[in-house]
């Protein structure tokens, strides 16, 4: 808790003393590690040299006293929200593991908190004792956060071994927040299935905005002609005087030198137009194809140099939601720094092992026996390619996971295919007779394949029907004999005693989809 509540003040301070403030509220850029491991690489070869991590990851739905809640969360929506940061954190082989969700009740007094310009302009929490917030946390105000974790962790709605994504149903004035090089977040319902969620998993991973320290305002809100330390345009590392990509801004070199598209404009044109509005906030902002059209500068009076993947880039707060589509290799590579220098410790407690992934979320296997009232077949989450390929085991149970295969499996012979934007969950489940093999093609070597694992191959169950074919001729030929089989005729333990001599294939289905077929020939009964 004391390293919450430090956070949780210095963010104070910050905003006490000056007017624009990240309202995703990360430690902010002022903030100085005394020693930081950040090699502000951009080599491909350097990302390539992290092995793969996995992360568990829950979510809370956040709900008024009493339990009401406009947006309740449901597991089509907190499943699609998984599988976006897979797809969009695998290339840097990080990896998450859903583990479901819950939900948390506001307390019955929550103090009003509101986020107001004082009497010097500054934006700053104004903390209304005497008034009741009505919504609770259901609605939460940027400046509630801290107050919100702190009660989820009182009464046991946070995981220590887990990123926790806290959900209320909406927000005011912030889109989303998170900590920096910490496991929790606070996104509404409505972002959890855009780049918000992916943009604050970003920033617990320590990574600032792209757009960081563009300029800084006077006590009156304009641009301080004195300002000299932004980040510099140049990418010439010999020009000493110049490049200082690596310590300012994002302290990413291969993102570039950025202003902030949301109120560029208004900023530096002095204008008095609403940029409230996208049309005016948005001037130098190209809507249509998230392209920069400006001409402005850095502090030095350089040109931008802005392409669309620096409009398009998820850590910009101020471009357009729609418009965020993608991380630098610097971006992915200071991510993977972060992990390995853990300073708080949490990123180990939330990591998992790679076996993880080839765990259902929900379900469970049929081992012997009647099958259950109700039952649920093993489901895995989606933001993967599946590939169930035919195998062989001599256990009932799946196999254990291991690093090497110890059962015979077919690659080609692929039962079951799922893409990894496959939006009907219920269809990724784990067919009888295949092991697991899972594709992620933004990763290294594409993830974990070709490596099926955990064979599942269980002869237990009753077929529920099949059939008999005879081959006339005792040939393998066309002329055959076809006779249907319900399931008690298949089960029948007599079937292969009443058969007359000669050259058969029995064919049994399951309730799974599955079959087995079983050639014999048959000789005289006598």
């Amino acid at each position: 808790m004391n390293k919450i509540l430090f956070i949780c003040i210095f963010i104070t301070m910050i905003i006490n003393v000056h007017a624009q403030i990240d309202k995703c509220a990360t430690l902010p850029p002022q903030f100085e590690f005394s020693e930081t491991p950040f090699t502000h690489s951009i080599d491909p070869e350097d990302l390539a040299s992290f092995g793969p991590v996995v992360f568990n990851i829950y979510f809370w739905q956040v709900n008024e006293f009493g339990g009401n809640n406009e947006k309740p969360l449901t597991e089509q929506i907190v499943l699609n929200a998984v599988a976006n940061l897979n797809i969009e954190f695998n290339p840097a082989n990080i990896f998450f593991k859903y583990r479901g969700f819950g939900e948390l009740d506001s307390p019955e007094h929550v103090t009003y908190v509101n986020y107001e310009l004082n009497s010097s302009g500054e934006l700053t929490c104004v903390i209304h004792n005497e008034i009741d917030d009505t919504n609770g946390y259901g609605i939460l105000n940027h400046c509630q956060t801290g107050d919100l974790l702190e009660h989820a962790q009182n009464i046991g709605a946070y995981k220590e071994d887990a990123f926790n994504v806290y959900v209320p149903y909406g927000t005011d004035n912030f889109a989303g927040k998170s900590a920096f090089l910490e496991t929790y977040l606070f996104v509404p319902t409505v972002n959890l299935t855009n780049p918000v969620l992916i943009h604050e998993v970003g920033h617990n991973f320590a990574l600032f905005h792209t757009e960081t320290g563009w300029t800084s305002l006077t006590e009156n809100g304009e641009p301080d002609p004195n300002y000299e330390d932004c980040e510099h345009v140049t990418r010439n590392t010999d020009d000493e005087d110049y490049y200082n990509a690596d310590v300012k801004g994002d302290q990413i070199p291969d993102t570039a030198a950025v202003p902030n598209f949301r109120n560029e404009y208004c900023i530096l044109n002095d204008t008095e137009a609403d940029c409230s509005t996208e049309e005016e906030g948005y001037k130098f902002h190209w809507i249509d194809d998230c392209s920069y059209i400006g001409e402005n500068a850095d502090c030095q009076g350089t040109p931008f140099e802005i392409g669309d993947s620096d409009v398009q880039n998820f850590m910009h707060a101020n471009t357009k939601k729609e418009c965020r589509n993608n991380f630098s290799i610097g971006q992915y590579i200071r991510m993977r720094e972060a992990n390995n220098w853990d300073p708080y410790g949490t990123y180990q407690e939330a990591i998992t092992d790679i076996a993880s992934l080839y765990e259902p979320y929900k379900g469970e296997y049929y081992i012997a026996g009647p099958l259950p009232n109700n039952y649920i077949p093993p489901h895995f989450q989606p933001g993967f390619e599946y590939r169930f390929v035919e195998c062989e085991s001599p256990l009932s149970t799946p196999e254990p996971y291991s690093t090497s295969n110890t059962f015979p499996y077919d690659i080609n012979n692929v039962i079951l295919q799922i893409d990894a934007n496959e939006g009907h969950h219920d269809l990724i489940v784990h067919p009888n007779h295949t092991a697991i093999g899972i594709i992620s093609t933004g990763a290294p070597d594409n993830g974990f394949w070709p490596r099926p694992k955990k064979c599942y191959d269980n002869w237990n169950r009753a077929p529920n029907g099949g059939s008999v074919i005879k081959f006339n001729d005792d040939v393998f030929n066309t002329n055959v004999t076809i006779s249907s089989q319900d399931s008690t005729a298949i089960n029948n333990p007599q079937l292969i005693n009443n058969l007359e001599s000669g050259l058969y294939k029995i064919e049994k289905t399951y309730d799974d989809g599955s079959s087995q077929e079983t050639v014999i020939f048959k000789e005289n009964n006598d």
